[in-house]
């Protein structure tokens, strides 16, 4: 029996035809994807739901927040980027985030206008890791510069999470307070209480992962890379948000802060080997750069390993709030108790 004309695609086929990208529409999609989570973490902030709601939509954003943004990123890749036009997204992004965390300062996480800020501050994010990434792009010259960058900037991101003594390493594992203003969050709605007589509760600004602006600016970097070097943007494009869902899955389910960078650039280098073409000098140096890489991801993990957090003083007394302060934000502990999830960390442009 002859086979059909024109066969049905594979469900990876298909979905690679989804996701790629318009000509010369690539910023209108991208923009379309930054409205799109700007409607989605504006709703989730005003909403009060039970605990096995709250979970749900937790799992939900986390998809959403992580494919969404990288679908974008692809299609905003596509630009044919003028370093002028890489510059007014960069500091149009962040101007809107630092003048929205500056007035966020001292503010309640619950009501309507700090969602409003708090939504306006993440879309400047989006912002200016897409113009920082594309204006990086612009500088490069040569394609081959993306294997030892990948490799390199890989292990580096491992060494900066797992030192402990480093500010990174400090942050994910205490206070997150800081990577809140900078990191790209991933919202939930409040929990609302579970004993029937309890006060009801207001709705605000509650995250259950973080990701790292580095994620996201070095994958508008690579992606705008492969665009502009005509590489395999289309494989790459439909492989990277559902290799970074598996992997914020695992930092949800484990509770460890991983570097997002490792999978960024496995995904980049696996489906674009091919496309590069190493001289004996250029293959000598991403030997070097990969031993230098492994060197600074081992020492990092042995410094975890060896660390032992210093011994809290015996008067010491967190979590305790006086009297006369005001507790806004009681609504969301509940749910930062039960499900204390951390995403993405931070990484090394975040400084």
């Amino acid at each position: 029996m002859d086979a059909p004309a024109n066969p049905s695609p594979s469900p990876s086929g298909l979905w690679e035809k989804l996701i790629v990208p318009i000509p010369n529409q690539g910023l209108l999609v991208f923009g379309a994807a930054v409205a799109l989570l700007f409607v989605f973490r504006f709703v989730s902030g005003l909403l009060v739901v039970p605990q096995q709601v709250v979970l749900v939509l937790s799992i939900v954003n986390t998809i959403l927040f992580i494919c969404i943004p990288i679908y974008g990123i692809l299609h905003g890749a596509a630009h044919p980027w003028k370093p002028s036009q890489a510059l007014i997204f960069l500091v149009l992004g962040v101007a809107v985030q630092v003048s929205m965390a500056l007035v966020l300062r001292g503010m309640p996480r619950t009501g309507l206008l700090p969602v409003l800020l708090n939504t306006l501050g993440q879309t400047g994010l989006l912002l200016w890791c897409m113009g920082l990434g594309a204006l990086l792009a612009t500088l490069i010259k040569d394609k081959n510069i993306l294997v030892p960058a990948a490799i390199f900037l890989a292990g580096f991101d491992v060494f900066l999470v797992t030192n402990p003594y480093l500010w990174v390493g400090q942050v994910l594992s205490g206070n997150q307070e800081v990577l809140k203003q900078v990191a790209m969050t991933v919202p939930t709605a409040t929990a609302a209480p579970t004993e029937p007589a309890a006060a009801p509760v207001q709705a605000g600004i509650a995250e259950v992962a973080f990701v790292g602006p580095a994620d996201l600016l070095f994958a508008a970097f690579f992606l705008t890379l492969l665009f502009r070097f005509a590489m395999e943007t289309r494989k790459t494009g439909a492989w990277l948000g559902p290799a970074l869902v598996v992997y914020m899955a695992i930092v949800m389910i484990t509770f460890l802060p991983l570097p997002a960078l490792v999978p960024i650039g496995i995904v980049i280098l696996w489906f674009n080997w091919r496309q590069f073409s190493l001289s004996k000098d250029e293959k000598l140096m991403t030997w070097f750069v990969a031993v230098l890489s492994l060197g600074l991801a081992a020492t990092g993990i042995f410094l975890r390993l060896g660390y032992k957090p210093p011994a809290r003083p015996a008067d010491s007394s967190p979590s305790v709030v006086g009297p006369e302060i005001p507790e806004p934000a009681d609504s969301l502990e509940p749910l930062r108790e039960e499900t204390p999830l951390r995403g993405f960390p931070d990484d090394p442009s975040d400084r």
